[in-house]
């Protein structure tokens, strides 16, 4: 009995090791399309959202605004024209195209007056871009983030594949 209770034991913690390595992987759908996310400047008395990546705040703090809120989650661009974000009277469209190894991003928005914006990206390049052109801490952004490059794609692909290995395999090593 306590044999089979100390294999039971070894087999629970090589299983939880290997599904904590499996969801610390990224996702491969995040790493093959452009990704972008509504960012609201916020004054300096309002608290900070927990999950605002530690880039965006300091993009944001950099361009005038000491604290960023999120407004949405990661949306994918493609080649169509995508709603990002709208809200009384504001509306923020994305696309994006793929040129010569790099993505050229055209944001379009409209809050009374123009929010366009374009950018190129290279593979794995970060960028937050400031829609509003009014001051203070109450700006609108977008944050950027392209996919990586396709050796760095086969690298994340191999290691999550090497994560999906058998328990026994890993025994024996």
């Amino acid at each position: 009995m306590p044999l089979r209770f100390a294999a039971a034991l070894c087999l629970m913690v090589i299983l939880s090791v290997v599904t904590f390595a499996a969801d610390k992987m990224p996702a491969i759908d995040n790493l093959t399309q452009v990704q972008a996310k509504v960012v609201y400047g916020a004054a300096a008395e309002q608290q900070q959202s927990a999950d605002i990546d530690l880039w965006i705040s300091e993009a944001v703090a950099k361009k005038g605004s000491p604290l960023a809120q999120p407004q949405t989650s990661w949306i994918a661009l493609a080649g169509e024209s995508k709603r990002l974000h709208s809200d009384n009277g504001l509306y923020i469209d994305g696309k994006v195209t793929e040129k010569d190894g790099q993505y050229e991003i055209e944001i379009d928005g409209c809050n009374g007056f123009s929010l366009d914006q374009k950018t190129t990206l290279k593979p794995g390049e970060r960028r937050v871009l400031n829609l509003s052109g009014i001051s203070g801490p109450r700006k609108i952004f977008i944050a950027l983030k392209t996919p990586v490059s396709k050796n760095a794609k086969e690298r994340v692909e191999t290691k999550k594949a090497n994560a999906n290995f058998s328990p026994r395999t890993k025994l024996q090593r």
